[in-house]
């Protein structure tokens, strides 16, 4: 991790070495799926009765490589070919596309756990070695298909419409204010204002701030997002939920590309752990198991809930289902994010 974020020309601060052994293992210590064991038979039931309308909401922004966010030079790279099956006359056509691209991390993406880990252990101490990539270039375990498909209840928290927390203009709305690290108290001011219970153990939750609304707008703007700080990540993580989402770059509150809070004090998760420069990502994927979802497209559905707020409570909890792709070694996946009310 040191020698990539050091490619990418990020600061590195350096502690001094510890003697420090991993500290997060699990209670199951042969555990190597996570918080996505929570989707149980009787999550997806408890979800189907919040089904009221069957309306059915796309929370993906399309994959488009002339707008699609690539921070760190990632790339996404679309080719198509047609084949006409008899070019002497009339025949039938078939076209065939060739996708080079880093598709597990660009545009709305799906972290598995062995997308983000440390030194001293990934998820349930799972040493490095353990995880990989091997010889082929693949991961050996936590990586995206052994994930549980997602179908619970998702909890939405509107920052922008009912929250205080600072605002920004843009394009004539509201988004918060970019790097602002959300708080544990305001998750629950946004959640009493929404009329809806907290997180509850395999639930997912999403957090709307605005800022979908820059994707392939204003991509530069994106490595300074607003987003839940380490308090809130710990609060998350108390709860066991299954998945946080954001329609943010990191989810995590970012400043140039690097977490709000370690920017200001390096040592604050203790000098014992050297750099950390995703403190919600340490917290979620690494020490808890919790996958992320990022750059998600909420806005549409944001404004549909406030609509539908005016005629009772309960709109901002709704049916959720994702499936990642199940890609043997990959460390996260693309995909379509729904919202079902």
């Amino acid at each position: 991790m040191r020698s990539l974020l050091a490619a990418l020309g990020m600061a590195i601060v350096t502690f001094p070495v510890s003697a420090e052994t991993c500290h997060w293992q699990q209670a199951d210590t042969a555990d190597d799926i996570g918080a996505s064991r929570t989707q149980t038979p009787e999550k997806a039931l408890e979800a189907t009765r919040l089904v009221k309308s069957g309306k059915v909401y796309s929370l993906a922004h399309v994959y488009d490589k002339a707008t699609i966010p690539r921070p760190f030079d990632r790339v996404f790279e679309l080719t198509v070919s047609v084949f006409d099956m008899d070019e002497a006359g009339p025949s039938q056509l078939f076209s065939e596309g060739t996708l080079n691209g880093q598709i597990g991390q660009v545009g709305t993406q799906f972290d598995a756990l062995g997308h983000g880990g440390h030194d001293l252990g990934y998820y349930n101490c799972i040493s490095p070695a353990e995880v990989g990539p091997d010889e082929a270039g693949s991961l050996s375990r936590l990586d995206v298909s052994s994930v549980i498909p997602f179908f619970t209840r998702a909890v939405f928290l509107d920052f922008v419409h009912h929250s205080d927390v600072p605002k920004a203009s843009f394009e004539g709305g509201s988004i918060v204010e970019a790097a602002y690290v959300i708080s544990v108290n305001d998750i629950e001011h946004v959640l009493q204002a929404e009329h809806v219970a907290p997180p509850r153990r395999g639930d997912v939750v999403i957090f709307y701030t605005g800022w979908d609304r820059l994707f392939g707008i204003d991509n530069d703007r994106l490595a300074f997002a607003p987003g839940p700080g380490i308090e809130a990540a710990r609060w998350l993580a108390e709860r066991e939920v299954a998945l946080v989402g954001a329609d943010t770059m990191s989810i995590e509150a970012i400043d140039d590309a690097e977490g709000v809070e370690v920017k200001a004090n390096p040592a604050i998760l203790g000098t014992e752990l050297g750099a950390i420069p995703f403190p919600l990502h340490f917290i979620l994927l690494t020490q808890s198991g919790i996958h992320l979802l990022e750059n998600m497209k909420l806005t549409p559905l944001a404004d549909d809930l406030m609509a539908s707020q005016a005629g009772g409570d309960g709109a901002y909890e709704f049916l959720f289902t994702f499936a990642p792709l199940p890609i043997k070694g990959m460390e996260g996946s693309p995909g379509q994010p729904l919202a079902v009310r």
